[in-house]
């Protein structure tokens, strides 16, 4: 095999890392199962060798530099308030720890994004199953949510991850679906493993990429029959005792559309962006690194939305993540559409579409998934002279 050879099987590999063998990873790790290799680990050691036999691939461009940029500067903020003092929060974690393990994972997921190769394959079918087999393992059909019992007690925050990775792995295999009927049993499939996995924001966003994607690029009858049969199940369902007993037993999952005010997720979540706002304005060039802990006493109590970069960084950061993960991903999705005809695009407008109304909605920095599908979109370009 040639190393060109070896390097286009090694993009497939990157795809199953990053996303599915991650994911096990993760879960292995909330109910304390024993493992060889961390998830972050096996992420950063798999894109150096990546690189080390692909270095003729390696092509910089103007967005390659603007993400350098922006962890150099980061670097360096983070060096500078760490050569003064470090902060460290009521769980013993330093700030500035953290940070630059942040930044490898950025870069690293960035990696990924602009090199990863996906194909709907046997293989990926079979990753899809064992997925689904393992959500099923440590779901609680009782609660209709996670088995929490299952979780280490310091760990039960990971949820996030697992429900971050399958959903963007769901978006990647709907995006490659020729057939309408497939794509609507995965849709549905993918929505209870997403609905026990009980992070609300991956769920609801996760239905409405698909509703848009069938909405913008489907033929009219593939429509009407997805539109017809999706009304037909959920009024079926609601109908249905089981539904109340749904409703009535896991009411947070559906809060965001019955009580979202009085939610106590999301009153956390607004009381975070007042005092987090507050304290950026007082510094809105510097920011206000580390505030977070002389605040709260944790450094994960930041506004859970793209504004924690500036609160965390300061504006030129700032300035930076709103063209990366707003302006750019609207314009590829805007191509992206106009290319929809010409070209296998419907993936980069699902992403872009994605990447957008989380990091605006629920995503802070620390979401360095963000990254991923940056890498991912910024190939479009790419592939359009290709």
């Amino acid at each position: 095999m040639t190393l060109n050879k070896l390097s286009d099987f090694y993009q497939q590999y990157l795809f199953i890392v990053y996303l599915p063998i991650t994911f096990i990873l993760w879960l292995l790790l909330v109910i304390g199962s024993p493992f060889i290799v961390g998830a972050h680990t096996l992420v950063i050691a798999s894109i150096i060798i990546y690189i080390i036999i692909s270095l003729n691939k390696i092509k910089l461009d103007l967005n390659y530099f603007l993400v350098i940029f922006f962890l150099i500067y980061c670097v360096s903020l983070t060096t500078i308030h760490y050569s003064h003092y470090d902060l460290i929060d009521l769980h013993n974690r330093s700030l500035a720890k953290y940070h630059y393990n942040l930044y490898l994972l950025y870069f690293a997921s960035y990696l990924y994004g602009r090199y990863v190769s996906f194909k709907v394959n046997t293989i990926n079918y079979i990753i899809l199953a064992i997925l689904l087999i393992l959500i099923s393992s440590i779901a609680d059909i009782s609660t209709y949510s996670l088995n929490f019992d299952l979780f280490d007690e310091d760990k039960k925050g990971v949820y996030l991850e697992l429900s971050n990775l399958f959903s963007i792995f769901l978006i990647f295999f709907i995006s490659n679906i020729k057939k309408n009927s497939l794509r609507i049993i995965i849709f549905i499939i993918g929505c209870i493993a997403l609905f026990f996995l009980s992070s609300r924001s991956s769920l609801y966003i996760f239905i409405a990429i698909y509703l848009l994607y069938q909405s913008l690029y489907s033929s009219f009858k593939s429509r009407i029959f997805s539109f017809v049969s999706l009304a037909s199940i959920i009024f079926i369902f609601f109908t249905t005792s089981f539904a109340q007993d749904i409703l009535q037993t896991n009411k947070r999952m559906f809060s965001i559309l019955t009580d979202l005010e009085g939610d106590a997720s999301q009153q956390a979540r607004n009381a975070l962006l007042h005092v987090g706002l507050k304290r950026t304005l007082e510094s809105p060039i510097l920011g206000d690194y580390g505030g977070v802990i002389h605040e709260f006493g944790n450094l994960g109590s930041y506004i859970h939305n793209i504004l924690s970069y500036w609160q965390t960084y300061g504006l030129l950061p700032f300035i930076l993540a709103v063209l990366f993960f707003i302006l750019q991903p609207l314009y590829i999705a805007y191509c992206a559409l106009k290319e929809k005809k010409q070209l296998k695009s419907s993936i980069y407008f699902n992403l872009s579409i994605y990447l957008v109304l989380l990091i605006v909605t629920s995503k802070s920095y620390t979401w360095y998934y963000a990254w991923f599908l940056l890498g991912y979109i910024h190939t479009f370009n790419r592939r359009i002279k290709n």
